[in-house]
C-alpha cells in the first residue's frame, strides 16, 4: 500500500491513474495506493473513488510549510473529515512541539547526537497530534488509521474492545518501533533516524503489547528507503528513513 510522497507527489487523480498503470504492468504482488491530501488539493483527493484506493494520506506531503501535516492544520482537518467518506490515514507529529525542541536542543544534537534524537521528534509532540486527530475523527465518525505509532501513550488512547473490523479507529506499529530503542542510538545513530522517532526501551515494549491487546492493529514497515549516504552527516540533514534498498516496480 504505497503512499503518496512520490517524485512527482499523487496529488492529483491523473498521477493515481499512472501509477495503478505502472503496478499493473510489472508489481508481482497484490498492491493498492493512496490518494495524497492536502491545504490545496482536498476538492481533487474528495473526488478519489473509495473502491479503488486504500485511503487518503497526508503522510510524507507538506502543507504551508515543511512537516506541517494535516494533525498540524486543524481547520482543513476537520473541514475534510466532514466531508470525506474514505479512510484517511494520517502522520501524527506536532511541529509547533518539534519546533521548540529543535530551538532548546538543536545545536546539542549536531554535536551529541546519540542522546537527543528522541527528544527532538518527543513523546510530547505525538501525543498532541494524536489526540487533535482523535478528536476531530470522533465528532465525524470518520474511517480514520493512525500511521506508526511509537510512543505506548498513544497507543493507551485507542480502544481494545472492538474487533479491527467494528472500528473506525484503527492504529498500527512498525517495524523500526518494535525493533529498535533509543538505547540503539549511540551504536546506530541516524541510521534508526524515523518520523517518528524510535523511542524509549518502555514504548518498544509497550507496542508489543499493545498489538497483543488489540489496542493497536497491524504491524506496518513504514517503508522509506535510502540510500546510506543519505543517513550521514548531520542529524538535522540525515534523511528519515531506512538505509534500504528499493524495488522498483
Amino acid at each position: 500500500m504505497d503512499m503518496p510522497n512520490t517524485v512527482p507527489a499523487v496529488l492529483t487523480l491523473e498521477r493515481l491513474e499512472i501509477k495503478f498503470k505502472i503496478a499493473a504492468q510489472r508489481s508481482l504482488a497484490n498492491y493498492s495506493f493512496f490518494m495524497g491530501v492536502c491545504r490545496d488539493n482536498w476538492q481533487e483527493a474528495l473526488r478519489t473513488d473509495p473502491s479503488s484506493v486504500c485511503g487518503l494520506s497526508d503522510d510524507g506531503l507538506y502543507l504551508n510549510d515543511k512537516e506541517a501535516t494535516l494533525s498540524n492544520d486543524p481547520e482543513i482537518m476537520y473541514f475534510l473529515f466532514s466531508r470525506c467518506h474514505t479512510l484517511v490515514a494520517l502522520h501524527c507529529e506536532d511541529h509547533s512541539v518539534i519546533s521548540r525542541n529543535i530551538r532548546k536542543w538543536g545545536m546539542g544534537c549536531e554535536i551529541n547526537p546519540c542522546k537527543l534524537l528522541a527528544m527532538l521528534r518527543s513523546e510530547q509532540a505525538c501525543i498532541e497530534a494524536t489526540q487533535k486527530v482523535l478528536s476531530a475523527a470522533q465528532k465525524h465518525s470518520n474511517r480514520v488509521h493512525l500511521l506508526h505509532i511509537s510512543t505506548l501513550a498513544e497507543a493507551r488512547l485507542m480502544d481494545a474492545r472492538k474487533s479491527v473490523r467494528e472500528k473506525r479507529i484503527t492504529a498500527e506499529a512498525c517495524l523500526p518501533h518494535l525493533y529498535f530503542s533509543d538505547q540503539d542510538y549511540p551504536t546506530l545513530g541516524n541510521s534508526i533516524k524515523w518520523n517518528s522517532s524510535v523511542k524509549t526501551m518502555m514504548d518498544k515494549k509497550g507496542l508489543l503489547d499493545a498489538l497483543l491487546s488489540g489496542h493497536l492493529d497491524i504491524i506496518a514497515t513504514d517503508h522509506a528507503p535510502h540510500l546510506f549516504i543519505e543517513k550521514q552527516g548531520s542529524y538535522l540533514k540525515a534523511k528519515s528513513g531506512g538505509p534500504l534498498v528499493q524495488q522498483p516496480y
